[in-house]
C-alpha cells in the first residue's frame, strides 16, 4: 500500500518513476527516485497493542541522478513537496499521516565505473494496522476456576 500510494504521487507531482530499493531488474534511466522500508513496525507507545492500531514505520527515499546537484535539487523539491497540501491531502485519503521528515544527505555507492550521484532522506509515517479485529471484544477479565489437588 505504501509504495503504490507514493508511487502515484511521485509520478503526479515530480514527474518521476519510483522503484523499490534493491529490486530485480534493470533501473530505469535517471533521475528516479527509490523507496525503501527500513523500520516497519514502531510501537508508539509502550502498549503495542493499544486499542487504535496505530504504529509508526521509517521509509527512505533516494534520488538517483546523473549530477551530485540534480540529485540535490530533485531530493530537496519530494522532501518539500511531501509537505504541501495536495500530497498530505491525499496521503491522510490512504490514511497516512507524515510525522517527521528528516533531513536530505548524500547517499554515494560505489559502481563499476563511476560514483552514482544520490541524494536522500527518510520520513517518518504513522499509520493503522489492517489487520484489525474491530468486530471482536476485548478481554478484560479471566476467572481461573481451581481443580483441587490431585
Amino acid at each position: 500500500m505504501l509504495y503504490k500510494t507514493f508511487s502515484d504521487l511521485v509520478t503526479q507531482y515530480m514527474g518521476l518513476t519510483q522503484i523499490e530499493l534493491n529490486s530485480n531488474g534493470s533501473p530505469p534511466p535517471a533521475p528516479y527516485i527509490a523507496f525503501d522500508v527500513i523500520s516497519p513496525n514502531i510501537p508508539i507507545n509502550e502498549y503495542e497493542n493499544d486499542e487504535s492500531n496505530a504504529f509508526e514505520a521509517a521509509v527512505s527515499f533516494t534520488v538517483y541522478a546523473k549530477s551530485k546537484v540534480e540529485a540535490l535539487n530533485l531530493a530537496q523539491k519530494w522532501r518539500d513537496m511531501l509537505n504541501t497540501q495536495h500530497v498530505l491531502i491525499a496521503l491522510q485519503a490512504a490514511d497516512v499521516v507524515v510525522v517527521e521528515r528528516m533531513a536530505t544527505n548524500i547517499r554515494y555507492i560505489q559502481e563499476t565505473a563511476s560514483v552514482a550521484a544520490m541524494v536522500g532522506f527518510d520520513v517518518m509515517l504513522r499509520l493503522h494496522s489492517p489487520f484489525a479485529d474491530e468486530d471482536m471484544d476485548t478481554i478484560t477479565k479471566v476467572d481461573f476456576i481451581s481443580k483441587g489437588a490431585n
